[in-house]
């Protein structure tokens, strides 16, 4: 069968997702050094396999559904995992039965059934404004307004690093997530330096939860990194389907929109810069401890990119028999996943803990506060989540957000000393000199390295060009 593509819904449609290029290796590129030409390279890989698995894809499944008079066509190729969606569509006058059969031969053929219903009504169409330049900065003029936009922006270095002029100015950071308040006059001016990808245009953003993350980066009063240029990614349209739930159509379409907003962040359809550092506040989970493994190969591409992912380790708390409660990409090697502490830096109890089944490395990587913070508010204005369940518990979501901030402004750092942004393994090398240890000595499942810590910003900079230099 000759390959078609679209991205119109048809009523009475079956959509499905395949893995068409499994297992592209990246290894030699993500061995090289960090910046634009290998990201390039990873990206041109990806395509090249995701386009020839598709088209052979297509034929094979084209062949399988002669005989049911069923057609399918390419809606969607996502390169970043090697994946394609595509819609069936069934004879005219196919009843309920011959739907079936149909949904019983792509699963059998190793396809996801997809909710049509929670895909974008248009395919992917990035309704973006141009990013700005960007270069090395010279200089770093302290951000007005910085100081004191958290209880604990002054005891974890954030002021003086905003003092010293680190504000996270050059750096390129996507937040993935429900959407954010274009509107928001607190969020203007980062997002005005930056894009929004939208593939649900006319869909009201639903959920405040994007607004709340990206305040915490960017906020003009609540940002710990207001001088990023802030992309938001969003990932789902008005109404959210549980991409845990027991719903699997909704929930694997929940799951291609997070795999497509990462890659529109990672590397915008329009040819523009993407991220360095990708803010995930959420995560999967399909049973407690166990692999969900949705976002390996996306994680992956992104890390072998040169890109930073920064996710939220999970709001489900500790194990009595000592398993992990880990939610997935925090899971993976490839993300830095962050824990959570209360007031008095020590692990709050509803936190995710580690171990990691997917690695052998202490996870989660590092903690942060998770309680009595303020952002921004959907429609305007700030929420604050002192008084709320009984500590003011946040969740990891905040925590994630948080350390972002800290690696933005190492960013910003490495960019002041004339070289391109870390990747997620050289910021891992340099965790100690980013971290003060809170639990048992050493990293731990609790709360990794440890509490977030910019006060040695400049040292871990130099950290990173020397051991760059040493190569």
């Amino acid at each position: 069968m000759r390959a078609t593509t679209t991205t119109d819904h048809q009523p009475g449609a079956i959509w499905a997702s395949l893995r068409v290029a499994p297992d592209v290796a990246l290894g030699d590129l993500r061995a090289a050094p960090p910046g634009e030409a290998r990201r390039s390279a990873v990206v041109a890989r990806m395509r090249e396999a995701t386009a020839a698995g598709a088209a052979a894809a297509l034929d094979r499944l084209g062949g399988a559904l002669a005989p049911t008079g069923a057609t399918a066509l390419l809606a969607e190729q996502l390169w970043l995992d090697g994946s394609a969606t595509v819609r069936v569509d069934l004879p005219t006058g196919a009843g309920d039965d011959a739907a079936r059969g149909v949904r019983e031969l792509l699963e059998r053929s190793g396809a996801r059934i997809l909710d049509g219903d929670d895909l974008p009504p248009g395919g992917v169409g990035p309704m973006a404004r141009p990013a700005v330049g960007h270069g090395f900065v010279g200089t770093r003029p302290a951000a007005a307004g910085a100081t004191g936009a958290q209880w604990f922006s002054g005891v974890l270095g954030f002021d003086g690093a905003h003092a010293a002029g680190l504000t996270g100015e050059g750096v390129r950071l996507a937040v993935v997530d429900s959407g954010v308040d274009p509107a928001h006059p607190g969020l203007a001016a980062a997002l005005g330096r930056g894009r929004t990808i939208d593939p649900f245009p006319g869909a009201p953003i639903s959920s405040g939860h994007g607004t709340f993350v990206a305040g915490i980066v960017a906020g003009a009063t609540t940002g710990l990194a207001p001088g990023v240029d802030l992309t938001s990614s969003r990932t789902y349209g008005a109404s959210f389907g549980d991409h845990r739930g027991e719903d699997l159509p909704s929930r694997y379409a929940q799951r291609v929109n997070g795999v497509r907003a990462l890659q529109e962040a990672l590397a915008p359809a329009d040819g523009a810069r993407g991220a360095d550092i990708l803010v995930t506040s959420w995560g999967i989970l399909d049973a407690p401890g166990e692999p969900a493994p949705d976002y390996d190969a996306a994680m992956a591409t992104i890390a072998a990119a040169g890109a930073v992912v920064v996710a939220a380790a999970g709001n489900d708390g500790g194990r009595g028999d000592g398993g992990g409660t880990l939610a997935v990409p925090a899971q993976l090697a490839d993300v830095l996943a962050v824990g959570g502490v209360d007031r008095h830096a020590a692990w709050h109890p509803g936190a995710s803990v580690g171990p990691s089944p997917r690695t052998t490395r202490t996870k989660p990587d590092l903690a942060a506060p998770v309680v009595e913070i303020r952002s921004t508010a959907l429609g305007g204005g700030e929420t604050d989540t002192t008084g709320q369940s009984g500590d003011g518990f946040a969740g990891t979501s905040a925590a994630a957000p948080i350390a972002a901030s800290l690696v933005a402004l190492l960013t910003q750092a490495v960019h002041d000393r004339g070289s391109a942004s870390p990747d997620v393994d050289e910021v891992v090398r340099v965790l100690p000199l980013l971290t003060h240890d809170v639990d048992t000595p050493g990293p731990d499942p609790r709360t990794g390295f440890g509490v977030v810590d910019a006060t040695r910003l400049d040292a871990a900079a130099d950290a990173i060009v020397a051991a760059r230099a040493a190569r």
